[in-house]
């Protein structure tokens, strides 16, 4: 049984999962090859890595724009429905009591 008053650990990780969506709408997909990266790949050799542009990606189409997404790294063709059906099926697994079936 859960203690009334307080969230737990299961509906603390859903709250925390639905707002990963939130953080990366924050993200700047609009910048400019100048930008900082982290990237140790590109910060060494100066070229992009296979990973590169995919979080300004999935920025990008959060904001729906659908072919700056493509035009950041083609590869978030694959990679975006991948992480969207990895997300939305560890958002299920994680649902409060709520909304599990009965």
């Amino acid at each position: 049984m859960e203690k009334e008053g307080y969230l737990s650990g299961n509906k603390l990780l859903f709250i925390l999962w639905l707002l990963v969506p939130v953080l990366l709408f924050q993200v700047d997909h609009c910048s400019g090859n100048g930008h900082f990266t982290l990237c140790l790949f590109k910060n060494i050799t100066g070229r992009d890595c296979y990973g590169c542009g995919v979080l300004r990606g999935i920025s990008a189409c959060l904001h729906l724009d659908f072919p700056a997404a493509y035009q950041l790294n083609r590869l978030n063709l694959l990679t975006i429905p991948l992480l969207t059906f990895l997300y939305v099926k560890e958002l299920w697994k994680t649902r409060p009591g709520l909304l599990r079936r009965r």
